[in-house]
C-alpha cells in the first residue's frame, strides 16, 4: 500500500561521540514499525528536490531484528589508511569545525586539546575539547539502525558512523546536549536555539533521503509540527541534485575506508 503526501503550502510554510551513545538495549531485538514514510526525491526533472514530498508506506507486518549494539553494529572513531595520518574521524571533526587554531595534547599530537567550537544547538562556545565537546550524529546511530541501516553491512554502517562528505552530519556539540538528544528524533527533541530548528530539521531530512533511511510515523508527524510552529519556508527544504552527486562521488571514493567486518566485542 503507498500513500503520496503532498504538503500544501501557505505563504511558503506548510499548513498544517561514540560520546556517550548506549552499546546495548535492554531488549534481545529491535521492534521496526509496519508503518512508515519515505522521503521521496526521484524526480529526475527537478534540481531542487523537495525533502517534504514523502510516501506513506506498510510493510505486510511488523518486523524483528536484532538488538542495536553501538561497537558491533557501527564499530568505533575510524583512522583512515589512505590517509597516512594519525588522526581518527572525530579528530578530523574537531579540526574543520574549529573556528581557532587548535592545541593538541602535550607530547601527542593525534589528539585535539582545545580550540573554539561554536554549537549551534545551544549557542554554547565550547574551547575544551575533552571535557566539553562531543560529537553528535545528526541522526543517532541507533535511529538510523532501526530506520533501514540494520540491513546494511558492516562496512556501510561503519561508513555512516564516520561520513565526512557533509559538514552537518557530523557536529561538535556539548556534550549534555549529546547526552539529553541520546538516541531521539525530532518528536522528542529539538535544538533550544530556536533560529537552528529549520536547519537541524532540513539536515535531518537531507541524512534520512541521502542514505535512504526510513521515518516513523510518529516522526513525520513531528518533523511536520516543527516546520509549521517554527515558520519554516518549505521552498528551502531541498536538496540539490548537485549534492547529492557529491555525496554519490565521495561514497564512491570512499567506500572501502570500513573493514568488512566488525571488531569483537569487548
Amino acid at each position: 500500500m503507498k500513500h503520496i503526501l503532498s504538503l500544501i503550502l501557505l505563504s511558503g510554510t506548510v499548513a498544517f561521540a561514540f560520546d556517550l551513545q548506549p552499546t546495548t538495549t535492554n531488549t534481545d531485538s529491535e521492534i521496526i514499525d509496519q508503518n512508515y514514510v519515505q522521503i521521496d526525491i526521484s524526480n529526475p526533472k527537478l534540481k531542487n528536490k523537495s525533502l517534504v514530498k514523502w510516501n506513506y508506506l506498510v510493510r505486510a507486518q511488523e518486523k524483528k531484528v536484532e538488538s542495536y549494539n553501538r561497537i558491533h553494529h557501527f564499530g568505533r572513531w575510524i583512522n583512515d589508511k589512505h590517509d597516512r595520518g594519525c588522526y581518527d574521524t572525530r579528530t578530523k571533526v574537531l579540526i574543520r569545525d574549529s573556528v581557532l587554531p587548535i592545541v593538541f595534547k602535550s607530547g601527542d599530537h593525534c589528539s585535539v586539546e582545545s580550540g573554539q567550537w561554536l554549537d549551534p544547538y545551544t549557542k554554547s562556545i565550547l574551547t575544551d575539547a575533552i571535557l566539553d565537546v562531543q560529537i553528535d550524529h545528526l541522526v543517532p546511530l541507533k535511529n538510523a539502525y532501526i530506520s533501514g541501516a540494520h540491513a546494511w553491512n558492516y562496512k556501510k554502517r561503519c561508513f555512516y558512523a564516520n561520513y565526512l562528505g557533509a559538514n552537518y552530519h557530523l557536529k561538535p556539540i556539548d556534550g549534555n546536549e549529546n547526552a539529553k538528544k541520546g538516541d531521539d528524533s525530532p518528536a522528542d527533541y529539538i535544538p533550544s536555539n530556536k533560529k537552528y530548528r529549520c536547519t537541524y530539521i532540513k539536515n535531518w531530512l537531507k541524512v534520512k533521503s541521502l542514505w535512504n533511511l526510513e521515518m516513523t510515523l510518529t516522526e513525520a508527524n513531528a518533523i511536520k509540527k516543527i516546520i509549521y510552529e517554527e515558520n519554516c519556508n518549505t521552498s528551502t527544504l531541498t536538496i540539490s541534485e548537485a549534492e547529492i552527486k557529491l555525496y554519490n562521488l565521495f561514497f564512491k571514493n570512499n567506500q572501502n575506508l570500513c573493514p568488512d567486518s566488525a571488531p569483537a566485542l569487548d
